[in-house]
């Protein structure tokens, strides 16, 4: 069906034109059984463009919504929104700058639920934007009309891999007693199928129990690409490469469609190992049967022990020196293995001269909720004064520079948000502040990742985002040398092959004497040479260490 919007004038407008572009491009990625719901023309609207350059309509009573910049107020609406979870709900968007304003603030892997109860509502937000990547990506389901109640049961029903939103999303603009009516629907809804889903895990464990082994390994990798944790990357690397034995299936729980416990559970029942990056089986206890093996990849350090594990689950080490607290920690030495972590970019030629940092930064603001508290207030402030002066001293554990901190300010860990200081504070004011230290001494600096554009002293040395793992082989041949500015430092960078320089612990002498040496070495520092992971390494461990190994 033809889906084009036949304006009442002779001639189409620029803003004609695209809004009936934009619902062809929707309902083609959201289907045909949605033609007949929205495909008619909304009554008495002329299509215009807003005084903030976003498209929007006119009616008799003026603005659609009542706003002339829906886009500028969506982004003022939702400024503070940071989505828990991989699915939110959100609740009455009444313009689609809203729903853009919304997909600015997410992850690459969360989706959204537009609970749009007014057809003549979605019929707008429909011809306002062109949603179909969001749609086709499975980041944007609609749920509208007197039944919404019954399409949100039908869409989790269709979709058992979708997690269920654990948050929902609403603007000043809702009224308290409608958000009310709303979420007590829609809770209902959830509760229902959280009992439905519950109840469909015990047949996966059973079914799992009976199955014929076939030799299967999940590899739990994620597609959200992570500057700060590349194991993921690693992972696809090791036992996922185009050549890949096809025993080794992927496993992504970044996927909206698959990253809910029921959809690790009905995959983990068709495969004999799992493969994960430092993740154990009691992270997610009862979601997969013993029978299948579960082999951790062990990058960060954080060791457990194997008491309440599977008797076939076994530990991976990708550093050596992590081999006796393991054996501290309970594991057999059968049940241990050691593979560093595989090359995740290839040597390539890199430019002489180049110093590199590959991390994501952002502006540092004090949050509202610091501001409440004088005391709170004034530790930040004393702690981004000293990291962007001297943020060596920093030392080489982050948190106990924190805590050291709040002890000169007598502040209690009661109402505290250690976190929030971590990720918005500190680990920007290091990085921000290494990377002023290496300028001020006249050493020119590359900085690849999000954020320092958006910072004026960093703005001309910002080389952009690194989006992906063909990005980040990009960013990493064009340098010679590589500054780890993770306080704690990141273990993945042994996987690349160039010059790393971890400034944590060092003093500033060391740290531009050591960057300069650095640079006058024409081949990178060799690496420690270990087995790396491997899909034959992997199969090798399994048929040695697990007593039902494939």
């Amino acid at each position: 069906m033809d889906t084009a919007i036949s304006p009442a004038s002779s001639v189409a407008t620029a803003a004609d034109r695209l809004a009936a572009g934009n619902l062809r491009a929707n309902l083609a990625a959201m289907g045909s059984e949605w033609v007949e719901i929205v495909g008619a023309e909304p009554a008495d609207v002329e299509w215009v463009f807003g005084r903030d350059g976003y498209l929007t309509a006119r009616n008799l009573e003026g603005w659609w919504s009542g706003c002339s910049v829906p886009l500028r107020t969506g982004r003022e609406l939702l400024k503070l929104l940071e989505l828990k979870g991989n699915v939110g709900c959100f609740l009455l968007p009444t313009h689609a700058g809203q729903l853009r304003a919304c997909y600015e603030k997410l992850r690459a892997g969360q989706a959204i639920i537009a609970l749009v109860p007014e057809v003549e509502s979605l019929r707008m937000i429909l011809r306002c934007d062109d949603f179909s990547e969001e749609i086709g990506a499975s980041r944007l389901f609609f749920v509208s009309g007197a039944d919404w109640a019954d399409q949100l049961t039908r869409l989790f029903e269709r979709y058992p891999g979708m997690p269920l939103p654990q948050q929902f999303i609403r603007t000043a603009l809702l009224e308290d007693a409608d958000m009310n009516l709303l979420t007590e629907d829609a809770q209902a809804v959830i509760s229902r199928e959280t009992v439905r889903r519950s109840e469909r895990l015990p047949g996966v464990l059973g079914r799992a129990e009976k199955r014929v082994r076939n030799g299967r390994v999940l590899v739990l990798a994620g597609s959200q690409f992570n500057l700060g944790d590349l194991s993921n990357v690693a992972l696809r690397a090791g036992l996922l490469s185009d050549d890949a034995d096809p025993s080794f299936v992927a496993f992504d729980p970044d996927h909206p469609l698959t990253a809910s416990p029921l959809a690790l559970a009905e995959a983990a029942a068709e495969a004999d190992v799992i493969v994960a990056a430092d993740l154990f089986r009691s992270d997610l206890p009862g979601i997969v049967s013993s029978r299948t093996a579960w082999i951790t990849w062990l990058t960060s350090g954080r060791i457990i022990s194997p008491m309440n594990l599977g008797s076939d689950d076994a530990l991976i080490l990708a550093d050596a020196r992590w081999l006796e607290p393991a054996m501290k920690a309970g594991w057999a030495s059968e049940r241990v293995g050691i593979a560093a972590w595989p090359r995740i970019a290839a040597a390539a030629s890199r430019l002489a001269g180049v110093v590199g940092v590959l991390a994501d930064t952002c502006v540092i603001e004090v949050p509202q909720r610091v501001k409440d508290f004088s005391s709170q207030m004034l530790l930040w402030e004393m702690i981004e004064d000293e990291l962007s002066n001297d943020p060596l001293s920093l030392g080489e554990d982050a948190r106990k520079y924190l805590q050291s901190r709040m002890e000169r300010f007598n502040i209690a860990d009661e109402g505290f948000d250690r976190n929030l200081f971590m990720e918005r504070l500190i680990v920007p004011g290091y990085q921000q502040g290494i990377c002023r230290l290496v300028m001020r001494h006249g050493i020119s600096i590359n900085l690849f990742g999000s954020g320092w554009r958006e910072i004026a002293e960093f703005k001309d040395c910002a080389m952009g985002v690194i989006g992906d793992a063909g990005e980040l082989r990009m960013s990493v041949s064009k340098c010679q040398v590589v500054l780890d500015v993770f306080p704690e430092g990141r273990a993945s960078m042994v996987a690349l092959p160039v010059t790393v320089i971890r400034p944590a612990g060092l003093s500033s002498n060391q740290l531009l004497n050591g960057i300069r040496q650095a640079l006058n070495l024409k081949t990178p520092v060799p690496q420690m040479d270990l087995p790396r992971l491997s899909r034959s390494g992997i199969l090798h461990f399994v048929r040695t260490a697990v007593s039902n190994g494939v």
